[in-house]
């Protein structure tokens, strides 16, 4: 990795010998707060959002076209295109929600490479900061890019997730 013309780092090993030489073992954790602020929230509102959207389909008259009905039992299920279209909602709804918390998270480790740790601020003090140089629309830089990664994802999540879900008789 290059920093400021200088090369800071020659590999993962020389990574984690720098990070805890000099910010500790802590330091290999820097953002792990935001992190984890970040990860259970987003899975937790895709899925939220996913089941929610898939009831509407299902009841919905308007996506009549769009599912399975199974011929013996009458029972309806979503269409592939369906289920990707659900999944990526759900994936582009908790996006929306939890990016600001990730771009946190990433200027948190990304700050060691320029700061001494003494100037590094905490993630209150990042979010403050955000607000006070950059406004809201700071808070978001970068969503554009985390949507086209998380859109296909998701989708294909979702439609992992009930493929194994019918293959193993899971309802």
């Amino acid at each position: 990795r290059r920093c400021g013309g200088k090369e800071h780092y020659r590999g993962i090993f020389d990574t984690f010998k720098k990070i805890t030489a000099t910010e500790g073992v802590g330091g290999l954790y820097t953002g792990i707060g935001p992190t984890l602020f970040v990860a259970v929230p987003n899975f937790a509102i895709s899925y939220t959002v996913y089941g929610t959207l898939k009831e509407y389909v299902l009841d919905d008259d308007l996506f009549y076209n769009l599912r399975k009905i199974d011929d013996e039992s009458g029972e309806k299920s979503m269409s592939l295109i369906l289920t990707l279209l659900c999944g990526a909602a759900s994936g582009s709804a908790s996006a929306f929600v939890t990016f600001p918390f990730d771009t946190i998270r990433r200027r948190m480790q990304i700050q060691t490479l320029h700061l001494s740790p003494e100037e590094c601020l905490s993630g209150t003090q990042q979010f403050v900061n955000i607000i006070k140089t950059e406004g809201v629309k700071g808070l978001y830089r970068g969503i554009q890019p985390e949507l086209l990664k998380v859109v296909p994802f998701v989708g294909s999540m979702f439609v992992t997730y009930e493929f194994l879900k019918d293959q193993l008789n899971v309802s």
